[in-house]
């Protein structure tokens, strides 16, 4: 994937591995080469000016292009273990003491390589917030150079439907404009009969981009004046940077360091903290023998086994069908507003959650049967599976080093909503997503509900959470004068001169500040890496970026 020297203009590292002690003085831990990093390295590169760039992935090149079935969207995280750093959380004790799984993709295309696939953008006022709290009018979601025009640089819409169909689904190519409450249908990443992934973006790459997969580096070089001059890998080779080393995964904090003897030579307090995720609830309903098609073929060995063999010969049938569309709406709540816990939270955080595009919660149908209980699907089931997430979330969780050696995994205490509004929307999410199941149009065929909370009491409904891997906000991005930011509205990271952070850790949203994560992060990692490349550009004399 290129040739490689020992010197780049730029090194994109795509992935640390694990929990690397960087320079050696930073808490590191994996957001590989998704979105951001792919979408900088593509960028970058292919200016006029064609810079020598290096990207450097721990995990492998993820080519098989078996791993791009849409039928294998909610099960490919799972079943390919090389594809995934397989995490858990630490044992969560207010959620019966479980670890949790937080999956994160290794290789190229990151977590765009095993996610869901949901295309979703989220409010326009979470952006509009964004811009001002870093001071970069560039996050705003609508005018010149805002979000809603940088899109357009990454997203295709297909919106082709058979004619016999148009009266359940009639999609627009303008959905997904900034206001997500209601319920649709939700956009998925894949088209013709293919997963679309970001590492789409290093496809045919030119010349001047070198990429090297199975590279875990060990730690970022710092020269005695405290600038990034390159990367060592684990495998003891270097490689330099004559400009920049941008990390697509994170950085860390004096006393993780001292803990395990790892020289501090720059102290960011606040990096690894202020983790936010969404957790999500679910239950199911067994229907009516014949009323879909899923228990049918997850059955039928021989079966699947010619459906792959016609998918593998010219990517047509029923892979490119099943499981592939999620109704997912997303919505306010009065009870939640009325709540005594909505009513604790600071008056600018009540504000913030009342602006007319922000949800509360949002209710997914159609989604892998995770929540059975004691119930075991028989070969003659139907059934249909739904998840409520909470948005929004008020608990800050941490990531922090293990040990000193960068094969361990970080020790990750998710802390998943453990805050009364959090539990607060979690339950009255799942008394909706309750009252959806046992909706006339489907009470008709149900058979029972299984897999839900045992009753609908406030102890037996929040306790079941799960995490929808929508970590971020670990190196918070702010305005100069915010002493708590650790990135620059640049994504350069404070005291540690040509490094740059630049995936989702950099999203400024603090308890003290604002309490807003509405949104599934996939579309906004994209965004992330599509305008630190336009930044940059600028700032080195490259071509501006085009819009289309």
């Amino acid at each position: 994937m290129g040739s490689t020297q020992e010197e780049y203009d730029f090194i994109i590292v795509g992935g640390i591995y694990l929990s690397s002690p960087l320079c050696p003085n930073f808490l590191a831990y994996t957001i590989p080469a998704g979105p951001s990093g792919s979408v900088l390295a593509s960028r970058l590169a292919r200016t006029k000016q064609a810079p020598s760039i290096l990207l450097v992935e721990a995990g492998g090149p993820n080519t098989n292009v078996e791993y791009t079935v849409p039928a294998d969207r909610f099960a490919l995280a799972f079943s390919q273990p090389t594809m995934n750093w397989g995490y858990k959380t630490a044992p969560q004790s207010h959620l019966k003491n479980r670890e949790i799984d937080y999956s994160r993709g290794k290789g190229l295309g990151g977590s765009t390589a095993i996610n869901f696939s949901c295309w979703i953008l989220g409010p326009k006022d979470d952006y509009d917030e964004w811009a001002e709290l870093t001071g970069d009018d560039a996050w705003r979601f609508d005018g010149e150079g805002g979000v809603k025009e940088r899109l357009k640089r990454v997203e295709n819409y297909h919106v082709e439907v058979k004619e016999e169909y148009r009266k359940f689904i009639n999609p627009k190519s303008e959905v997904n404009d900034g206001n997500p409450l209601g319920l649709g249908m939700g956009a998925g990443c894949m088209y013709a009969g293919a997963r679309t992934t970001s590492s789409c973006y290093l496809q045919d790459p030119p010349s001047n981009l070198t990429i090297i997969p199975d590279t875990p580096i060990h730690k970022v070089l710092l020269s005695d004046s405290k600038s990034a001059t390159g990367i060592l890998t684990t495998d003891g080779r270097e490689f330099h940077a004559k400009k920049e080393v941008i990390l697509s995964a994170g950085i860390g904090p004096r006393d993780q360091l001292q803990k395990h003897n790892i020289p501090l030579l720059h102290e960011l307090p606040e990096i690894g903290k202020n983790l936010q995720d969404h957790a999500f609830c679910g239950a199911s309903i067994i229907l009516q023998e014949g009323t879909n098609e899923r228990m049918k073929y997850e059955r039928d060995l021989e079966g699947q086994m010619k459906l792959r063999e016609q998918h593998r010969k010219d990517k047509t049938g029923f892979l490119n069908s099943i499981y592939c569309s999620n109704p997912m709406g997303f919505f306010k709540n009065d009870r939640i507003v009325r709540s005594e816990e909505f009513k604790a939270l600071d008056e600018r955080t009540q504000k913030n959650l009342m602006k007319p595009t922000v949800p509360h919660f949002e209710i997914c149908t159609h989604t892998p049967p995770l929540y059975l209980g004691e119930y075991n699907l028989k070969p003659t089931d139907s059934y249909l599976a739904a998840f409520a997430f909470v948005m929004n979330p008020q608990a800050r969780g941490s990531v922090s080093l293990a040990s000193s050696d960068p094969r361990d995994p970080p020790t990750i205490d998710a802390n998943l909503i453990n805050h009364p509004y959090d539990r607060r929307v979690l339950i009255e999410g799942m008394r909706e997503l309750l009252k959806l199941l046992r909706a006339p149009v489907l009470q008709k065929n149900t058979i029972e509900m299984v897999g839900g909370p045992n009753g609908e009491s406030d102890d037996e409904i929040w306790a079941w959470a799960a995490s929808s891997w929508h970590m971020c906000s670990t190196v918070k991005m702010g305005k100069p004068t915010d002493a708590s930011a650790r990135t620059t509205r640049d994504f350069r990271l404070k005291g540690v001169r040509n490094l740059r952070v630049v995936d989702l850790s950099v999203m400024p949203l603090l308890p003290t500040l604002t309490d807003r994560h509405s949104n599934h992060t996939q579309s906004t990692a994209y965004l992330v890496g599509e305008l630190a490349a336009e930044k940059m550009a600028r700032e080195y004399g490259l071509d501006e970026i085009p819009w289309p």
